[in-house]
């Protein structure tokens, strides 16, 4: 367009020019002529050398934005200053660059400001299966659970509960075992769990909290089945998870995932099911590979001639107590192959289990004893066809007790305190041997 208009202005003068000089016949006006044309074609060469510099240019531009100035052929445009980045969200690692915010080309480099959040990390909290992002925010959450309802029919002695364990089938000619079987409807093994998602700046953080009404239930809400069926909530699960780390409630270091399949709640022999509180710390070497260690809730389970005794339900009025001093130390070893399958290694140390009396009010009465309950697990398990697997667990240990669950509950040691004719200085606690296998 440049070149349109100013050739015609260039002939014109061109005209307007030589027609006084033809007239005169004077070499001096042509040779003046002839240097004014001159000048006028250097400068048609340079705006055409102008205009191919600029054709590239726009095409290759981005399209104009209707709310920004463009600046005009010819006009050079003034530095522009680096976009200012938003301010920085809580939860990313120090140090991450801003990816929404792109400094122009003549802007230098952008100044990091801090954790702040990069969109492709956000997005992928929203777009985990099952997981809703919360807006504005670096979290994701995930609502689960089932409702279900079971019935159950005893064929043969009675028993209130829809998990039957080994010591709650009565035996025979036990009064339980002349009343038979009972018909028994509950809900109670519904479950409802939240879990979250976040993103810090030490990483990803995971929180999970579970629960049912499965748990015991007081003599209120057993009563209550008349009328509403009012079950107590159970807490079963209440962890969060940074990276190795653990804290929480959750399953022990010696539960195996490799659980058999059943068609009730009980729980099989030589098993673990055991939930508590922990501190848990995983170290990953790679290829399936991985050292676990935990800190557990200890819990002494003892057994004497008043029946089975427990730290939290001791009230102190009713000797001999248990009491807890120290936690339980446990690690696994574990390797895991998604087309093979697993083996894990579990240590298991309870350094004390401990009877006392020592707060009775006759000295003459008082005695303190404890021992050191100990045991190991190896569990394996085979993948032999697309849905078929083959496992075995084998556990030994002195003490081990509960943590076989409802096979050993409450046999973690036994005492003589209490018996006839045994005194203060006779008492003895001994912690009870124990061999379990499981193959399925």
């Amino acid at each position: 367009m440049q070149r349109t208009y100013i050739l015609p202005a260039a002939l014109a003068l061109g005209f307007v020019t030589a027609g006084p000089a033809l007239a005169q016949s004077d070499a001096e006006t042509v040779r003046e002529l002839r240097r004014q044309m001159q000048q006028l074609q250097r400068r048609l060469d340079a705006l055409e050398a102008r205009q191919r510099q600029l054709v590239p240019a726009a095409a290759a531009a981005p399209a104009p934005n209707a709310a920004t100035p463009q600046p005009q052929a010819g006009i050079r445009p003034l530095p522009q200053q680096a976009t200012p980045l938003p301010p920085a969200r809580p939860g990313t690692p120090p140090g991450t660059a801003n990816a929404t915010a792109a400094a122009p080309a003549n802007a230098g480099p952008v100044p990091s400001q801090g954790s702040q959040q990069p969109p492709e990390q956000a997005a992928t909290l929203g777009t985990l299966p099952g997981f809703i992002g919360v807006p504005g925010s670096n979290t994701a959450v995930r609502l689960y659970g089932f409702a279900v309802g079971i019935m159950t029919r005893d064929g043969g002695p009675r028993n209130r509960s829809d998990a039957v364990t080994a010591q709650g089938i009565p035996l025979s000619p036990s009064a339980a075992s002349r009343q038979g079987g009972e018909l028994l409807f509950s809900g109670r093994r519904s479950r409802l769990g939240l879990e979250t998602v976040s993103d810090t700046d030490w990483g990803r953080l995971r929180t999970v909290l579970e629960m049912d009404f499965a748990g015991s239930q007081s003599t209120a809400s057993l009563q209550s089945q008349a009328s509403t069926n009012s079950y107590i909530p159970r807490l079963r699960l209440a962890y969060g998870e940074l990276g190795p780390f653990l804290a929480g409630q959750n399953w022990s270091l010696f539960y195996d995932e490799n659980y058999p399949q059943r068609l009730d709640y009980a729980t099989p022999f030589a098993t673990s099911n055991v939930r508590q509180a922990q501190f848990r710390y995983t170290h990953s070497f790679g290829h399936g590979l991985s050292l676990a260690g935990s800190v557990e809730q200890p819990y002494t389970d003892l057994t004497s001639s008043g029946g089975v005794r427990y730290a939290d339900v001791d009230t102190g009025t009713a000797p001999p107590l248990t009491i807890d001093r120290t936690p339980d130390f446990l690690a696994r070893l574990h390797w895991q192959d998604e087309k093979v399958g697993s083996v894990a290694l579990t240590g298991l140390l309870r350094p004390s289990m401990e009877l006392t009396n020592v707060g009775d009010t006759n000295p003459a009465l008082r005695y303190h004893q404890s021992t050191t309950g100990w045991g190991f697990q190896v569990a394996a398990m085979a993948r032999l066809f697309e849905r078929d697997r083959a496992f075995l667990r084998f556990v030994y240990g002195q003490g081990v007790g509960r943590y076989l669950d409802s096979t050993a509950n409450g046999q973690g040691a036994v005492t003589n305190a209490g018996l006839t004719g045994i005194g203060t200085t006779q008492v003895r606690i001994n912690e009870v041997p124990m061999v379990a296998a499981l193959l399925g």
